[in-house]
């Protein structure tokens, strides 16, 4: 009876040694497990951040080629333009110029707003070179307007540049101002209108060298 007490008594007193020593090398082993693991899986993080950093630098390696290229490109380019000439001032005096034989109308035009017609002035003159030397470049502008001075059309005509044949000392050319090269508001009836004739002398330079009447026939 006392051994079978005593025995309950020791059994009261918890694990034995050895028990606590067998369960604290269980649960060391399972944390060096899971730190085993977590470290893998950090390993594993760190080499695809690598990765990518790889892929970026190799990205940015094309990129910064890419540029290079077309830095060269527009180096190269550059040089073309440079060795381009620049186009030479022209002047032309207006001196030279004689306007003659000026005959104006009006005339049908497809109206472009419905069905019939419309009407535009015209204008034809003769443009001589009376002066002492050729010329090279006639750039014309004509202005139309109301006897109250209200402009309501015009346009510019490029004669002759140094693409063409100088017109010499001397020489005639027929000139027409019509709908082809001056902007008009569409009417069905002629009214009273004149026109200013000015020469372009200098880049952005222009001269009056003659003025005219619209006559109010209109051709058939």
């Amino acid at each position: 009876m006392k051994a079978s007490l005593a025995t309950k008594a020791d059994l009261g007193q918890g694990p034995s040694p050895m028990c606590r020593a067998l369960l604290a090398a269980m649960i060391g082993l399972v944390v060096l497990v899971s730190t085993n693991e977590t470290a893998r899986g950090e390993s594993v993080n760190v080499s695809q951040e690598i990765a990518n950093l790889q892929a970026q630098t190799d990205q940015l390696s094309k990129e910064i080629e890419t540029l290079k290229r077309q830095v060269a490109g527009m180096e190269q380019m550059s040089k073309l333009i440079i060795r381009i000439p620049l186009p030479a001032p022209f002047h032309t005096d207006a001196a030279a110029i004689q306007i003659s034989g000026i005959a104006t109308a009006w005339v049908k035009v497809p109206t472009t707003s419905g069905p019939g017609l419309d009407i535009t002035p015209i204008i034809n003159f003769d443009l001589k070179n009376i002066g002492t030397t050729p010329i090279t470049s006639i750039n014309l502008m004509v202005s139309f307007y109301k006897p109250d001075k209200e402009v309501i059309g015009g346009g510019t005509l490029d004669l002759l540049d140094s693409n063409d044949a100088p017109l010499g000392t001397g020489m005639r050319q027929k000139v027409t101002l019509d709908y082809h090269s001056v902007g008009f508001p569409e009417t069905r009836s002629a009214f009273a209108l004149n026109a200013d004739l000015y020469l372009q002398t200098d880049p952005g330079s222009y001269v009056l060298i003659d003025t005219c009447q619209i006559s109010p026939s209109v051709e058939p």
